[in-house]
Formats: C-alpha cells, sequence, structure tokens
C-alpha cells in the first residue's frame, strides 16, 4: 500500500491506459464475435468451411502472437486494442452462437405461423435469447482483454501497467513492493471490469432467473 501511495500518479496514470485500449478492443472483439455469430447461424456454408479456423486462431498463445502483430502493426496501442479484440471475440462467438440456437421450438413454430421474415425471427426472438450468453461471455472476455492489453506492453510500449512490471522487473533492484502494487492494482482494475459488466447485465436482461431470485428474495425479507 506504501509503493502504491508513493507512486499513485504514474500507477493510476498507468492503469488509466491500459483499461482504455482493454476497454476499445473489448468493444471491438465484442462486436465483431457477435457479428460473426450471427453470420455463422445463418449461414451453414461459413460454419462449415471457417469455424474451425475460428477455434484454431485462439490455439496460438498470447505471448506468442503479440511479437509477431507488433512487427507487423508498429504500433503499439493499435497493437494492445488488437490483442484485447482477439480475446473477446472467440467466447462471444462461441456463446452468441449457442445462444441463437437455444430458442424454444414451439417459439419458432409459433414465429413460422404468422409468416415471420428470419430477420424478424432474429430480432424478436434469437438475438433475445443470445443475451445471457452474450454476457457470459463479456464477463469472461473483460478479464482476458486486460490480460491481453498488459500482455502486448510486455512487448513494447511507452506506457500501461505492462510498461512499468517490466521496466521494473529489469531495472529497479529491490523493488519487489512496487511490482507487488502493479499486480494488485491490475487485480483490482479486473475486478471492477467484470463488476461493470455484471451491472450492465443487470439493466439489461433483467428476466434472468438469478435476478428474478434476488428480488423475490429482497422483496420478502
Amino acid at each position: 500500500m506504501e509503493a502504491f501511495i508513493a507512486n499513485s500518479d504514474s500507477f493510476l496514470a498507468a492503469g488509466a491506459v491500459t483499461l482504455g485500449n482493454a476497454f476499445v478492443g473489448f468493444l471491438i472483439g465484442a462486436i465483431i464475435g457477435y457479428a460473426l455469430a450471427v453470420l455463422v447461424s445463418r449461414t451453414p456454408w461459413v460454419e462449415r468451411s471457417f469455424y474451425v479456423y475460428i477455434i484454431g486462431s485462439q490455439m496460438v498463445p498470447v505471448i506468442a502472437l503479440a511479437p509477431i502483430l507488433y512487427g507487423i502493426i508498429r504500433d503499439e496501442t493499435l497493437l494492445k486494442i488488437t490483442v484485447a479484440a482477439y480475446l473477446t471475440f472467440f467466447p462471444v462467438t462461441v456463446n452468441v452462437l449457442r445462444g441463437l440456437r437455444s430458442c424454444d421450438p414451439r417459439a419458432l413454430e409459433l414465429m413460422h405461423s404468422y409468416a415471420a421474415s428470419t430477420g424478424e425471427i432474429y430480432r424478436k426472438l434469437r438475438m433475445p435469447a443470445s443475451l445471457p450468453f452474450l454476457f457470459n461471455a463479456l464477463k469472461i472476455a473483460s478479464t482476458g482483454s486486460l490480460i491481453g492489453a498488459i500482455v502486448a506492453e510486455l512487448m513494447g510500449g511507452n506506457a500501461g501497467l505492462g510498461v512499468l512490471i517490466l521496466s521494473l522487473q529489469y531495472n529497479s533492484y529491490g523493488g519487489s513492493d512496487k511490482l507487488w502494487a502493479l499486480v494488485l492494482e491490475a487485480a483490482i482494475i479486473g475486478m471492477l471490469f467484470f463488476g461493470l459488466v455484471s451491472l450492465v447485465e443487470r439493466i439489461v436482461v433483467p428476466w434472468q432467473p438469478e435476478f428474478r431470485r434476488a428480488r423475490g428474495q429482497k422483496g420478502g425479507a
């Protein structure tokens, strides 16, 4: 705590840089992942042709991928955003695809009986059904995107938690207290990020059973 207080300005500034890049990559990855899930669910040949490659893309360790991307991109901010998006799109794609296919068959039959178009079925049935799955993925990706941004910073950069960690590791004798402070800061930022996604989930999908039970318990109390 003393190490954090003594270096609070630089530590908080580094955390803001890391969180900002992670958040932008998180949003981009979520949008790409959701769009890809919708495309795969609507176009069977896309799933047959490309889904295996989507899965295979996640077999590459980020610690090995980041230096390769840095050699191509040559921009530290864009690198962090790209890595964060990379770690976000896959869980979103997989979970949303499952959610889009989780609709009650009777509800689908009812929509078809009213001659609903494919677009209407997606807007009114499939997409609402996918929201709980989406938020499950986003809660996983919230911490993953932050880790990705830090790993990208370790590959080279001028600002961020990863840059400070690397600098202290190699250039500061006896700086273990500062390293611990940075690790705890990263953990707190990750928990806050996770909590923000959970709060948005409660607002957007309040019909989930666990939220209804929580409201019922409060009402009973």
